[in-house]
């Protein structure tokens, strides 16, 4: 989707990469997020998708890249040592699409940056996952002045239960 002063644009991904200056702000979801905070995006497309059109010309122009991500989304190896090993044409075998690994530079905004930003308080990743109610979980300590991990506590325990369960095709 592309926003214009906060309204919906009609501009191809061509065109509003053209227009792109610094001011701007790209938003661009992750595949993975490392220990380092490095965040990676799977590519499939031989033009690299999304970040192929993209991501140069937002570096070049100075625009600000915000990438937010979920820790669920968190992995043990390197986005950059991975990148290196991954490749459309260079892997033999895959369960799905072959796919590479773009790393990314920018802001990233995990649940823990954000409840910094809303709530005040600090945030730390326990786990994630589970099962029926607790699929895409992400489980955080929260920390901080009584009154406000209370309202974080509260406004995210509603949030949670509003959500509609994630539900898997056969």
């Amino acid at each position: 989707m592309i926003l214009e002063r906060g309204k919906p644009v009609s501009l191809s991904l061509e065109e509003a990469a053209k227009q792109l200056s610094a001011g701007d702000v790209f938003i661009k979801g992750a595949n993975a997020l490392d220990s380092h905070g490095v965040c990676g995006v799977l590519v499939a497309g031989e033009d690299g998708g999304t970040v192929g059109k993209f991501f140069a010309a937002c570096i070049a122009k100075g625009v600000e890249i915000v990438i937010p991500i979920s820790r669920a989304k968190s992995i043990h190896g390197s986005v950059t040592e991975l990148a290196k090993k991954l490749g459309i044409r260079r892997l033999r075998l895959a369960s799905g699409l072959k796919v590479g690994l773009f790393p990314l530079v920018g802001t990233v905004v995990t649940e823990v940056e954000a409840i910094h930003w809303l709530y005040g308080v600090h945030a730390e990743h326990v786990g994630s996952g589970g099962v029926g109610p607790g699929a895409g979980a992400v489980v955080l300590l929260l920390c901080g002045e009584k009154e406000k991990v209370e309202r974080a506590f509260s406004e995210l325990s509603e949030l949670a239960r509003s959500e509609p369960p994630l539900m898997i095709s056969p």
